[in-house]
């Protein structure tokens, strides 16, 4: 994928354990900015600093496998299988459990 590193497109590339050439020819917005720094060091994708570097960067991504199976492997861990469920388990284990809600009596409001 060739895109700039905005969180959403970003993350569901590397769901999909998609590798990125990062669009990084502009400074990152402040909240993209760790993000950047994540895929560069874990090495599951490209920062593209110069437009031109665009052919000569998918070129050798063609012309070595390799290099695409490195950043496609690089992309394992830093996505979370199934994040919203674990976000919603999380919520759910800090409500009330449904027997004390039941037990409570019901207030009318006036």
């Amino acid at each position: 994928m060739i895109s700039k590193l905005g969180g959403l497109t970003t993350f569901e590339a590397l769901a999909c354990r998609l590798p990125i050439i990062a669009d990084a020819t502009t400074p990152p917005m402040p909240q993209e900015a760790g993000t950047v720094n994540l895929i560069a060091r874990r090495g599951a994708g490209i920062l593209l600093r110069k437009t031109s570097d665009i052919v000569p960067t998918i070129q050798s991504l063609l012309d070595g496998s390799a290099k695409y199976a490195e950043m496609k492997a690089a992309t394992v861990g830093l996505a979370v299988p199934n994040s919203t469920e674990f976000i919603i388990k999380e919520i759910a284990a800090l409500l009330p459990a449904k027997s004390q809600i039941a037990k409570e009596p019901l207030q009318a409001v006036a």
